[in-house]
């Protein structure tokens, strides 16, 4: 199950996403490897499947969040901590305004720990084979 698409103009940032969320259970691919990336999908398919890269705003599917994970506490600090946190080109400007045009949604990197905090709480209680009985007692348990 495809969950997001995902991409950053700091690529230490997007790295260090990607590796809490494999430790959380969600496979993530890297879209450099476009050509093997739609074989990779199918294989994994049962599972939360995140596709990260600057190569990814050129891939077709349109049936997930686009997300852009921004850089700094707030989303409108993007493009004045990226800079600081990594060499930021006129290529990978042009990309963010790509993105941009193409509504990926803009999130802070704990927004975005969140999001996938969501998507994987969910997975667990799907796991749990409880159906709705799982998210009563979690709802429970919260309030």
């Amino acid at each position: 199950m495809l969950v997001a698409i995902l991409d950053c103009l700091v690529s230490c940032e997007l790295q260090e996403l990607v590796k809490g969320l494999e430790r959380e259970g969600i496979r993530c691919l890297s879209a450099s490897c476009i050509d093997t990336l739609h074989q990779d999908i199918e294989t994994y398919a049962a599972q939360p499947l995140v596709i990260y890269g600057e190569h990814s705003i050129d891939l077709p599917y349109d049936d997930c969040p686009r997300l852009w994970l921004c850089c700094g506490p707030e989303v409108s600090h993007d493009l004045v901590h990226a800079p600081r946190l990594g060499t930021v080109t006129n290529t990978d400007l042009e990309r963010r305004a790509k993105a941009i045009r193409a509504e990926y949604r803009l999130l802070t990197f704990v927004q975005a720990q969140c999001f996938f905090a969501d998507i994987s709480g969910k997975q667990r209680v799907e796991k749990l084979g409880l159906g709705d009985k799982a998210t009563d007692i979690l709802l429970t348990r919260l309030r």
